[in-house]
């Protein structure tokens, strides 16, 4: 018999509705660990510029992040760029000084520029120039900017066309290596972009690389989960969870039911792309705990492991077991819980983002 477990003792009944992480979000939290970062680190932000991006597709909106400089001017001697991505907090600052601090301890600074985009809320009241999502849970899945706005985006989009002026050779000559990165709902967010993007399909000179660090959750590539926990043996829930758990396998956590964005690349599109992308897991080892108080607990996010770093070592095997092969790569990261800084941080996860 085939098991699959579930932690009855934070799983409902009934899944609640079609839009299940809209509803019961993932990682809809602040987080401890982050604030006592953001105590620690602030002052540590280069720069107290927030820089706008101009996005395609909703002229007069644009899109507010912090860098080494301003986008539109490039770099002539950058060699590398890296876009990392703020978790729920959406506190862009401290995650762009982070990284900074991460380029600094690799000896970097020189040849890196660094990026780091704030995706605003409607509750923040923007100005009239701003992009902005109706709620957390939506700009993490690549769903589309704020309803109420009469054009709109994907936040997927908008980080593509960040990526696409970083590859301009005519402003970045010298990048050969684009670096896209995130923590905790920033790791998500870089998981399913990987999925998605389309920023690589037409760009020979500039080589991309996913590290999504310490996420809740993932996208998987087909309806197969993890049999006991296992990282190597890997099939179809049964009927029963199922039943019990109707949607687990669409967007965000299967491609399944995507959104528009992922609608227009296609599932198929999707897996292929993914098997040819430089992809890094990088996990805490001791972001473990399957009682942590803001672990998403949904039914789908269950069925994927007990914790976070369990869940990443279940999805890796997830990957290979889909393609035959591992055309991805894992970095443990010993003594690191669900900490940002120390992520960005570590001599472990150092080669995949700077060097």
């Amino acid at each position: 018999t085939v098991a699959f477990f579930i932690h009855t003792h934070q799983q409902t009944s009934a899944v609640p509705s079609l839009l299940e992480g809209d509803v019961v979000d993932d990682d809809a939290e602040f987080e401890p660990e982050e604030h006592e970062d953001v105590l620690a680190e602030t002052s540590l932000t280069e720069t107290d510029t927030l820089f706008m991006f101009p996005t395609s597709q909703v002229p007069g909106r644009s899109q507010p992040y912090y860098a080494t400089n301003d986008i539109a001017n490039g770099h002539p001697t950058a060699t590398r760029a890296i876009l990392v991505i703020h978790g729920t907090n959406r506190n862009a600052d401290d995650y762009y000084a982070r990284a900074v601090r991460g380029a600094t301890d690799a000896g970097a600074t020189d040849h890196v520029f660094i990026v780091a985009p704030k995706f605003t809320l409607k509750s923040e009241s923007p100005s009239d120039d701003t992009i902005f999502w109706d709620s957390n849970s939506r700009w993490k899945k690549g769903h589309k900017s704020s309803s109420s706005l009469s054009q709109r985006t994907s936040s997927f989009q908008v980080l593509d066309d960040i990526l696409a002026a970083l590859s301009d050779r005519t402003k970045f000559p010298k990048i050969d290596r684009i670096v896209i990165t995130g923590h905790s709902a920033g790791g998500q967010v870089a998981q399913r972009h990987a999925l998605g993007s389309s920023a690589d399909v037409s760009v020979t000179a500039v080589k991309f690389r996913w590290v999504p660090m310490n996420p809740s959750s993932y996208a998987y590539l087909d309806a197969k989960r993890s049999v006991d926990g296992s990282n190597t043996s890997y099939a179809v829930p049964s009927a029963t969870v199922i039943a019990e758990c109707k949607y687990y396998d669409e967007w965000k956590y299967g491609l399944e039911d995507l959104n528009s964005f992922m609608t227009a690349v296609g599932a198929d599109t999707a897996r292929t792309r993914y098997k040819a992308r430089d992809v890094v897991y990088a996990l805490g080892m001791d972001d473990n705990d399957p009682a942590a108080k803001y672990l998403d607990t949904t039914c789908s996010a269950e069925l994927q492991g007990a914790n976070r770093y369990s869940r990443g070592e279940i999805m890796f095997g997830a990957v290979q077991n889909h393609f035959g092969a591992q055309p991805h790569q894992f970095v443990a990261v010993p003594a690191v819980g669900h900490s940002s800084s120390q992520m960005l941080r570590n001599a472990a996860t150092r080669p995949a983002l700077f060097e």
